[in-house]
């Protein structure tokens, strides 16, 4: 979802909103252990911010890949990661 947001953006996307514009200014990419892009963790943006990203979240679901969204999960870890994915870790 935030590749796509940021794809958008670099295409001409532009919402004044400085909440938001912080909130993305500050987020992250990074590689994991297989070498894919992946979002920094939502609580270390919490730690930058001092509040949680809600606006930038808000506006990335809007560029949700649907049909990703609705492909068939084989696990409950699958679903737990998607899910994740998408919402944020309930325990942050």
């Amino acid at each position: 979802m935030y590749f796509n947001l940021a794809k958008a953006v670099r295409n001409g996307l532009y919402i004044d909103d400085p909440m938001l514009t912080e909130e993305l200014t500050n987020t992250r990419f990074m590689l994991d252990k297989n070498d894919k892009y992946i979002l920094m963790p939502k609580a270390e943006l919490k730690l930058i911010l001092n509040r949680s990203p809600d606006t930038a979240d808000a506006l990335a679901l809007t560029f949700c890949d649907e049909d990703r969204m609705f492909e068939k999960r084989n696990n409950k870890k699958q679903i737990r990661q998607y899910v994740r994915s998408v919402l944020g870790d309930p325990d942050d």
